[in-house]
């Protein structure tokens, strides 16, 4: 079969290319993957990743707003071409923005098998969004939800359980063996070896905007949950002043991204935590910095 997957972004998604790459090696799939264009061409880990694993890619434009919906359906009608061009067997969207654009269009190119895996809840708690799924989910021959959460608000939508194949987020084990030689942090640092660590590793997301495409409770604030991790560390400091904490990861992007990550920056040198939260940066040795690390935190507000 002729596999595509379509995710809006450029950053992230290291499990789209670890399921394309198992496809394609385990089951002999032909496998393509849709990515977002960008016209200043910036460094983009996504497309490494892509071109590591040598997995063939298109890029597509995913910026629109629903207030033009020109730009929207000039976006459809590209991906419904590209579609048609290479009769894909298999269409799959992942995350609601790439979702709005490959749904219709998989479905206008008669796609054989159309599917979209819902990656988390928000989308379907928050107003705006919620109305666009109930509205258009008959186009897919299946969604995807990745947790319990996600399968019961879509039956609430009336999507019926036979077209919800509850799937749960999957990594390559292979890639986190406790065998894995740690990233030695504490010696890149300069710390002690039996200084404590405690890591958050999660990518800088811009802060949520208050509109009715966002759940109410999660309005102006990061997705990610930095801002809370920091308050938490200077609460733990108090008690435990040799604890550090990481903060794994880089701006998702060049745009509110990195203004969000300016801010917690801000926070720690607020709180005067500046020799207590470490900023790594991107770090493509995840599964050997948590070989380091005493306590992995997870702190979403929305997963």
């Amino acid at each position: 079969m002729k596999v595509c997957h379509v995710f809006g972004a450029r950053n992230g998604g290291v499990w789209m290319i670890e399921q394309l790459r198992d496809l394609r090696d385990r089951y002999g799939h032909d496998v393509y993957a849709v990515v977002a264009k960008d016209p200043a061409d910036s460094p983009s880990p996504t497309i490494d990743g892509l071109r590591r694993n040598r997995i063939p890619y298109f890029e597509a434009d995913f910026v629109f707003s629903f207030t033009q919906p020109r730009e929207l359906i000039r976006a459809v009608k590209a991906m419904r071409d590209l579609f048609q061009r290479e009769k894909f067997d298999v269409v799959q969207s992942s995350v609601f923005w790439s979702m709005v654009v490959a749904r219709p269009a998989a479905w206008l190119a008669d796609v054989p098998v159309r599917l979209a895996m819902i990656a988390g809840p928000l989308h379907l708690q928050a107003r705006a969004s919620r109305i666009v799924e109930q509205i258009s989910h008959w186009m897919e021959t299946a969604l995807i939800p990745s947790a319990q959460i996600s399968f019961d608000l879509c039956r609430e939508l009336g999507v019926p359980s036979s077209r919800l194949p509850l799937i749960y987020y999957g990594a390559d084990t292979g890639r986190f063996d406790p065998q894995t030689v740690p990233a030695g942090i504490r010696a890149e640092y300069g710390w002690s070896e039996d200084t404590p660590l405690v890591a958050l590793v999660a990518w800088f997301y811009h802060r949520l905007p208050s509109n009715p495409w966002i759940p109410p409770e999660l309005c102006n604030r990061g997705p990610k949950g930095q801002e809370d991790f920091v308050k938490a560390a200077a609460i733990v400091r108090a008690e435990f002043p040799q604890v550090k904490f990481l903060l794994v990861g880089d701006a998702f992007d060049a745009w509110g991204s990195t203004g969000y990550m300016n801010h917690v920056r801000w926070l720690v040198n607020y709180l005067e935590l500046q020799q207590t939260v470490i900023f790594t940066g991107f770090r493509s040795d995840v599964h050997a910095v948590l070989r380091d690390v005493n306590v992995a935190v997870q702190a979403p507000l929305n997963e």
